[in-house]
């Protein structure tokens, strides 16, 4: 499901405070271990560096498995594991977008916000959230078809849209009137109020390195941006263009647009004081128990001292 995809699930995890860094941390443990064998594995099976590049399947990795085998028919086999773990990868991104989109539209700023916090009453799952997040992912396979380019440049645009999310964009909406219809915890934002817009808890504090992490990642995120709208290759010609900055253009065009005919009438984010109060979810949440300790534990010190 990726490094994210426990965080969109939070809803349904029992004591999510708890148990949900865990998951995360071995996500990355497991996904490094793998990934570790995995790069090592081709590297020692790399045999015909020419032959990789121009093979005729067009998916070097391919050409890496069957020259390491030494089998056509044990090639199509692994490859055959390959595609099951693809198929795997892909249904957990599918329930990453879809939880993303539900949480999204409960705060009403989708459209059909109706049908997509919409939950099944037989699967108790947003049903037309994930239906709408498939769909788009079918077409931009379909564009992969037919237009290598076009194809990138919507990934790059995804990566893009995915770092301004994390480290910068929101930032800019740091005019006193519009905080309070900031959303989540970007780095930019956490680094010019100085955490003011968070909770008062350490979870939320790096103590004395907090600034020097919220600059790193500021500045890890402009980089990334940057580089993401550069050409791949020299010479650039209609073919090997980067076309992100165009797709990012219309992007922004349509979010604007959207924004002032519509969505900041409608538009309800969660704030600090909403994190304590009923608000629907997929699941109920079950009660931090440890949390709930350490409350009653602080209460009983705060007794005793009085």
């Amino acid at each position: 499901m990726g490094l994210d995809g426990p965080a969109h699930l939070a809803e349904e995890i029992p004591q999510p405070k708890r148990f949900l860094p865990r998951i995360m941390i071995v996500v990355i443990l497991s996904q490094f271990a793998i990934g570790l064998v995995w790069i090592l594995v081709l590297g020692f099976s790399v045999k015909d560096l020419d032959a990789i590049v121009a093979t005729s399947t067009g998916v070097p990795v391919l050409e890496i498995i069957r020259l390491a085998i030494g089998s056509r028919a044990a090639a199509i086999v692994f490859c055959c594991i390959l595609l099951v773990n693809m198929v795997a990868s892909s249904l957990g991104s599918a329930i990453t977008m879809s939880r993303q989109g539900y949480a999204f539209a409960r705060d009403n700023g989708l459209f059909w916000n109706d049908k997509l916090v919409h939950l099944s009453p037989k699967t108790n799952l947003p049903v037309w959230s994930i239906n709408l997040s498939s769909a788009i992912v079918f077409a931009i396979g379909l564009i992969y078809l037919f237009s290598l380019t076009a194809f990138n440049a919507i990934i790059g645009a995804q990566a893009v849209c995915q770092i301004i999310s994390f480290g910068v964009f929101p930032g800019f909406i740091l005019v006193r009137p519009f905080l309070n219809k900031a959303t989540g915890f970007p780095a930019l934002m956490l680094l010019l109020t100085k955490r003011s817009m968070l909770p008062a808890s350490p979870r939320w504090d790096f103590g004395f390195w907090s600034t020097s992490v919220y600059i790193v990642a500021v500045l890890y995120s402009m980089l990334v941006i940057i580089v993401a709208f550069i050409p791949q290759t020299h010479p650039v010609t209609a073919d090997t263009m980067n076309y992100t900055v165009l797709i990012m253009t219309c992007l922004a065009v349509a979010m604007i647009a959207g924004w002032v005919f519509e969505g900041r009438g409608k538009f309800t984010p969660l704030r600090n004081f909403d994190l304590d109060s009923d608000v629907q979810v997929i699941e109920g949440l079950e009660e931090d128990v440890e949390q709930h300790d350490q409350d009653k534990r602080q209460k009983a010190q705060v007794t005793a001292h009085d």
